[in-house]
């Protein structure tokens, strides 16, 4: 029985049994292929699938397209040889079948980088995996709706990949593994230069490291990031780990400081405290900074649909304003 491989971190490509797959009819069977793979936890409504990828057809057509897009990727697959079949048809709906022999990059790694108690070298095979952003290079022009699902798979799975590199540094950086440490840091910020809270995470990783130029020389690869990708100045904390590090309280001989009487005492602020560290959403809470930082702004609204993040973004806003 033949073997499915899939993958889509990065470019997509398909394989049987180590032999990449030919003969897609279309691009829209490719999607309906990646959407079926990622999406394999329930069964979809044929009509569902057939608005989602040729939603400006008649009803008539668009079903009779995903008919053929259906019998093609069957074909491709050798679906009629595979014991279980990959899919599950039936008139109503169809699924990937969670007990068919193939395997898809995306599980894999959501599986591994969402573990939150992976040790680094479980980090480390889960970012082999991520070979680039979710579906690169892969459009379908005339289906907004798949193009939104996309876009939000691929944010989605790079946050999770930030997440996992975050927490690959510090696991170095707890085994001593500093030369590690700094490696992860530096494909943080390379995935997301924009992310101010990457750059911090390096400049430190630096400075403990003894390399106090290229962690203030990074300071200013941050600055120059900041400014291109999000026109905004850097926040109050990554200022005040710069002037640290270039006055030598942050290094390899720098002795910890004891913490002030008054840094013992619990926080002036009734914001409650997080379970969970915030990772990510650097673009929302610069332009939030930048609207709150500009003297006529006196009341800023955060809008969306439920259960986006504003709460959460909120109150890292605001702990960032009171810190």
């Amino acid at each position: 029985m033949p073997c499915l491989s899939l993958s889509l971190l990065g470019p997509f490509e398909a394989a049987l049994d180590g032999a990449p797959v030919s003969g897609f009819v279309s691009n829209k069977a490719r999607a309906l292929l990646a959407y079926l793979a990622v999406e394999s936890g329930r069964p979809h409504r044929r009509d569902s699938l057939a608005a989602l990828l040729w939603p400006d057809w008649p009803d008539a057509s668009a079903r009779s397209n995903l008919r053929n897009a259906l019998a093609n990727l069957r074909t491709v697959m050798r679906d009629r040889e595979a014991d279980p079949p990959y899919l599950l048809i039936s008139r109503e709906t169809i699924q990937l079948n969670s007990a068919g022999d193939h395997s898809l990059d995306v599980a894999v790694f959501q599986a591994a980088a969402e573990d939150q108690t992976a040790e680094p070298a479980r980090l480390e095979e889960a970012l082999a995996i991520y070979r680039g952003p979710f579906l690169d290079g892969f459009s379908v022009d005339d289906s907004a709706a798949f193009e939104d699902w996309t876009l939000r798979t691929r944010g989605a799975l790079e946050r999770l990949a930030l997440s996992a590199l975050e927490r690959l540094a510090a696991g170095y950086e707890r085994e001593g593994e500093i030369a590690r440490a700094i490696e992860a840091a530096r494909r943080q910020t390379a995935l997301a230069p924009w992310q101010e809270s990457a750059h911090r995470g390096l400049m430190r990783l630096l400075a403990l490291d003894g390399q106090r130029s290229a962690a203030l020389a990074q300071y200013e690869a941050c600055l120059r990031h900041l400014a291109q990708e999000l026109n905004v100045e850097p926040s109050a904390e990554t200022v005040r780990l710069y002037e640290q590090i270039r006055e030598g309280r942050i290094g390899p001989s720098a002795a910890p400081s004891e913490p002030k009487p008054e840094q013992q005492s619990r926080p002036q602020h009734n914001l409650p405290s997080q379970a969970t560290p915030f990772v990510g959403r650097e673009r929302q809470l610069a332009e939030v900074r930048a609207l709150l930082a500009r003297p006529e702004v006196r009341l800023l609204t955060l809008t969306g649909v439920g259960g986006t993040g504003k709460t959460r973004l909120a109150l890292q806003v605001a702990a960032g304003v009171q810190s």
